[in-house]
């Protein structure tokens, strides 16, 4: 799964597009949870820490169609981040776009309180990283600046061995 925004009219729209699996003749019909991230500054903190608001949705994927568009009202294009798959019901694979990766060192990552949607954007790291889509080193410092301060146990027994494979 993958994702775009658009401006429109009066808010956003946002593109999900899909690919049927290699074992899989056919795309499944299936509901979809996504949040959107809206960024923002507070200025009340020395350093303008980046805030960030996560609003979550639903949405039933149509069988045999690779995209689908939504409309969201009151958004703006350049403020927000979308994160596919949220609470890891649809069984799809998860492919961060640019912006929201691009975002990641900003502090996003430590901001997400769902165990399972931190670990929907780790696996979607590194499955970018094995695709060669996006560098190892670019990994690497997302790892150096957030997996030390994850506290979830179930995520850090999972990415463990893949991280530990990586440096190796």
């Amino acid at each position: 799964m993958q994702t775009s925004i658009t401006s429109s009219e009066d808010g956003v729209q946002i593109f999900f597009t899909q690919s049927q699996g290699n074992h899989s003749s056919k795309i499944n019909n299936q509901k979809m949870d996504y949040l959107i991230v809206t960024k923002s500054i507070d200025n009340t903190f020395e350093n303008n820490k980046n805030q960030y608001t996560l609003d979550s949705f639903s949405v039933m994927l149509p069988d045999n169609n690779h995209f689908l568009i939504i409309n969201h009202p009151g958004y703006v294009a350049d403020e927000i981040f979308i994160i596919p798959n949220a609470n890891d019901q649809a069984y799809i694979q998860t492919i961060p776009d640019d912006r929201l990766i691009n975002e990641l060192p900003q502090g996003l990552l430590t901001q997400i309180p769902n165990p399972v949607d931190r670990m929907i954007i780790w696996r979607g790291l590194i499955s970018l990283t094995s695709k060669t889509v996006m560098t190892p080193s670019f990994l690497f410092k997302i790892i150096t600046l957030f997996f030390p301060e994850e506290e979830n146990v179930m995520i850090i027994n999972s990415l463990y061995s893949t991280f530990y494979s990586c440096a190796m």
